[in-house]
């Protein structure tokens, strides 16, 4: 018998568009956010909830939206009750579909698995830094944008609103601990359930599924209980591979990796150990490559690169990247702002990082080093603050060479400012509201964001004083 899908709620500013999935907890429709003429998606749960419980979602859905910046996690807007008493979330819509969908058609290669891999194991740590784990990961919760990459969705929110003793995991990628005990999963019971993602990414399937052909949900959990990870079938899925999937799944969850970052470093080893190069780790404080790997690519050629000559000019290209990308790292994130130089007109100051060129327009004479094709995301140029008189700061700046897809993150830097809170906007110009520009002065850092993630090597940094 068809499930009755509910009928849609009506939104204030949103418009009705058409279903896009419906389970036993929750419809996810698809409207189009009036005056913007944005499509979103619009999670509804089936259920109505008391005010205890929708207080408790709004709280979750806040803290979800503090990591919607991060370019590996949907976007979230915004959150609410119906009018008939239902909660609602408003997300970003990926038109890619779900990975889930991917691999019904396609499995993956393993060079876009192990990419794919960093890109979620470094949205998982991110989230795990910020005290969300998320409970309930499987290909059809990573999400593929319209950039066609890919994005950890449905955080488990009414799971961790509502019951903090229930699991959330979906069979097939439940770690055993939480089937032998039926217990809420930790952080060790997320990155179990990344990697049995990343090893469906290569099979199409969950592993035991694949490997044991199950008849029964009771079967399949037996099997996770009680079985060794099946081996994959593939020709061209080296050891290093599978060995690293398989330390991510271990059976103990004390024998996994100790953090999500952790996984990532060993998904970027195996990179660089096969093919020369290695996808950075987005997460805020951490290095976007090892040092090992940092150091390796500018000293020496691994033996895949040596038998790939064909390959030189491309990782020639990619340990320039790495090293650059491993410079602004640190200065990134090691700005002190009473040693840098600024210059002061009215109530506006600019601050100038270590490559102040390029802030005022110029570019720097080439040196003959970089290789051939390189190219490094430009730093916003002309970039400066005011502080108007009702205490409202207003930054504006210029895109040196603008491009399609390019987005712009900022965040507020400064002693007494959040770390890590970091806000994504299309144009060039934001305001910052009064009541959160208190101090004697305010002081930002904005870098461009390609389409296809790749950011800024420099971020430009610039303070408004009050006067």
């Amino acid at each position: 018998m068809t499930q009755q899908v509910p009928q849609p709620p009506r939104l204030a500013g949103y418009s009705y568009v058409r279903v896009l999935g419906h389970g036993s907890t929750a419809t996810v429709y698809l409207y189009r956010q009036q005056g913007i003429e944005r499509d979103v998606a619009i999670k509804v749960s089936v259920e109505q909830v008391d005010s205890r419980i929708a207080d408790a979602f709004r709280a979750e859905a806040r803290a979800m939206a503090a990591l919607s910046s991060h370019p590996y996690i949907l976007s979230t807007y915004d959150a609410g009750v119906t009018d008939d008493g239902r909660y609602y979330l408003v997300f970003e819509y990926a038109p890619g579909g779900t990975l889930k969908d991917v691999l019904c058609n396609h499995v993956l290669d393993v060079p876009q698995m192990l990419s794919m891999g960093v890109h979620l194991a470094s949205a998982v740590a991110t989230a795990h830094r910020a005290g969300i784990v998320h409970r309930d990961i499987k290909t059809s919760n990573v999400l593929i944008t319209w950039q066609r990459l890919p994005t950890l969705a449905d955080f488990g929110i009414a799971v961790t609103a509502y019951d903090h003793s229930s699991t959330g995991y979906s069979l097939p990628w439940a770690p055993p601990e939480t089937l032998r005990t039926g217990g809420a999963g930790g952080e060790a019971a997320d990155i179990y359930s990344l990697g049995a993602v990343l090893y469906a990414s290569l099979v199409g399937t969950s592993p035991f599924e694949y490997g044991y052909h199950p008849k029964t949900a009771k079967e399949l959990a037996r099997l996770i209980m009680t079985q060794p990870l099946p081996t994959i079938q593939r020709n061209d899925v080296p050891t290093v591979v599978h060995e690293t999937l398989a330390h991510a799944m271990a059976p103990n969850a004390d024998d996994r990796y100790p953090s999500a970052l952790a996984f990532a470093r060993a998904l970027q080893q195996a990179q660089f150990d096969l093919y020369g190069h290695a996808t950075p780790v987005n997460v805020e404080g951490a290095d976007p490559y090892p040092s090992s790997i940092a150091r390796r690519q500018i000293t020496e050629r691994p033996p895949a690169a040596r038998q790939r000559g064909k390959h030189r000019k491309a990782w020639m290209v990619a340990g320039f990247t790495v090293a650059l990308l491993t410079l602004f790292l640190a200065v990134f994130m090691g700005f002190v702002l009473p040693g840098l130089d600024t210059h002061a007109s009215g109530n506006q100051t600019v601050v100038e990082g270590s490559h102040g060129a390029l802030q005022n327009g110029e570019r720097p004479e080439p040196t003959g080093n970089e290789p051939p094709g390189a190219s490094v995301v430009p730093s916003p140029q002309q970039l400066s603050g005011t502080l108007d008189e009702n205490g409202i700061a207003h930054f504006h700046w210029r895109n040196p060479d603008p491009r399609e897809g390019d987005t712009y993150v900022w965040s507020r830097i400064g002693a007494a400012t959040t770390p890590g809170a970091s806000h994504v906007v299309d144009s060039t110009g934001f305001d910052i509201p009064a009541d959160q520009t208190d101090q004697a002065q305010v002081c930002v850092r904005v870098s461009i964001v390609r389409a296809d993630r790749s950011m800024s090597a420099q971020p430009a940094i610039a303070c408004a004083v009050r006067k």
